[in-house]
């Protein structure tokens, strides 16, 4: 697993122990969140075709990976799951806005 990878190339390079791996986890994950928007913000929803996504990569990011997140984000199933997770925000925003009007 991907996590168990992370931890372990943590503990290989730091003198951290597992009882604050919990923490280091969500911290990597909140860092991890970020990135993806921050790339998906500046790099993939300016632009209008792949080709130019394409050709505006992050520095940081290998022309593989980024191929793969640009072929990622514009599959039908990347649109379906972020229209799914709109709708799941909207109808909690309602919940809570009905919840504090009663």
């Amino acid at each position: 697993m991907y996590k168990n990878r992370m931890w372990n190339q943590i503990k290989d390079n730091t003198d951290t122990t597992d009882d604050i791996r919990r923490i280091l986890m969500v911290s990597l994950r909140t860092k991890w969140k970020e990135a993806k928007h921050e790339a998906k913000t500046s790099r993939y929803d300016p632009y209008d075709t792949d080709i130019e996504r394409l050709a505006h990569s992050l520095v940081n990011v290998e022309e593989y990976q980024w191929r793969s997140l640009v072929h990622y984000w514009s599959s039908e199933d990347a649109k379906v799951i972020m229209v799914w997770r709109l709708w799941y925000y909207l109808l909690f925003i309602a919940l809570v806005a009905s919840k504090s009007i009663l």
